[in-house]
């Protein structure tokens, strides 16, 4: 709670703040897994969290009125205090130095097949959408399609859907993250899965039935929001690989383009294949360097068209704490973690 309330007068104290939201959070949990086979499993964890959002209203000479804009974040993970305390401060006056920038900013021209930048928190959620769920393999087969859809790859295992620098995992034993577990709600013992090498699609994530159905084997994905409930195979720990490419590098490659900031709200399609994800802001890139920040801004494109334009990965490699995903129906609502380098690509860029 102390926490809390020092980030919010924090945030509070920079110019044009009109709002704050501090939202401390932590959960205990117990599970206990008995099975006929002979497993008899207690896995005991904290999860903390704090999320932190700052409104700033200002004067804008570009458009003539009053600006409102918003900007929020989340830090946190599988632990206690520790995993907030340090960087809390930091990103609450991060949140609203970057709300007070955008209600003076003026809004970006629609570009398509714009060259971009996406930042590490962009791209979690980007992961979540367009890699993590078509990866679990009872959407890829068609079983569950309730609140985030199918998979457009279905019995594409073995194929190219990407360019050679994209790779991507899911592992629960990623320590720290909010979805690291030892073993899934099946009693399978957790481990890191290849879902797609250098472009090629390896497999998906898998229960005891599917991995049957594929031939192949579970890979500790079954998890359930409760007792009441049936595991589903979800996600842990999904990420895109770290690459060797500095940041600055990456962006002073591109002519012309922009660089995608922290992720807002998406918008895909049943099948995981056209999207839209807005952004929390973006900066114009001219001549391979940064220029003006913008706002409003919406990011948009196919899958494999995002996918097969990757040419390079970062070094800069985070995981973004995802606090409400939800599956099922009745939905269940369950944490974890995505995220991965900076990445550049190509995308429809435009504000709203």
């Amino acid at each position: 709670m102390s926490l809390g309330l020092e980030c919010s007068k924090a945030i509070s104290g920079m110019p044009h703040i009109t709002n704050s939201v501090t939202a401390p959070r932590f959960e205990k949990v117990a599970k206990y897994f008995t099975s006929s086979e002979g497993a008899d499993i207690l896995e005991e964890y904290t999860d903390t969290t704090i999320s932190m959002t700052a409104t700033a209203t200002a004067d804008n000479a570009r458009s003539g009125g009053r600006i409102t804009r918003t900007v929020d974040s989340t830090v946190g993970g599988r632990g206690g205090l520790e995993v907030i305390g340090g960087e809390s401060h930091s990103r609450g006056l991060y949140v609203a130095s970057r709300a007070s920038e955008l209600a003076a900013a003026g809004t970006a021209k629609r570009a398509a097949d714009a060259d971009v930048v996406m930042n590490p928190n962009f791209v979690a959620l980007l992961v979540h959408e367009i890699l993590g769920h078509p990866s679990e393999a009872d959407r890829v087969m068609g079983r569950e399609m309730a609140w985030a859809g199918g998979a457009w790859w279905g019995g594409m295992v073995g194929s190219k859907i990407a360019s050679e620098p994209l790779s991507v995992f899911d592992d629960p034993t990623a320590a720290g993250s909010l979805g690291w577990y030892d073993y899934d709600d099946e009693g399978v013992k957790s481990s890191r899965t290849q879902l797609v090498k250098h472009g090629v699609l390896q497999g998906h994530m898998q229960s005891r039935e599917t991995a049957a159905a594929y031939g192949t084997e579970p890979t500790g994905n079954m998890r359930a929001a409760g007792y009441g409930f049936m595991p589903l195979i979800r996600m842990a720990c999904t990420c895109i690989e770290p690459g060797d490419h500095a940041v600055d590098e990456m962006i002073r490659d591109i002519r012309d383009g922009y660089a995608i900031y922290d992720m807002k709200i998406p918008s895909i399609d049943m099948n995981r294949y056209n999207w839209s994800i807005s952004c929390q802001y973006a900066r114009k890139i001219t001549g391979g360097e940064l220029a003006e920040t913008v706002r409003d801004v919406v990011v948009s494109g196919t899958a494999p068209g995002l996918f097969g334009s990757v040419s390079a990965c970062g070094k800069d490699f985070e995981v973004t704490p995802i606090t409400n995903c939800g599956k099922g129906d009745p939905m269940q609502s369950l944490a974890m973690g995505n995220g991965g380098p900076s990445i550049r690509g190509k995308s429809t860029v435009g504000s709203i």
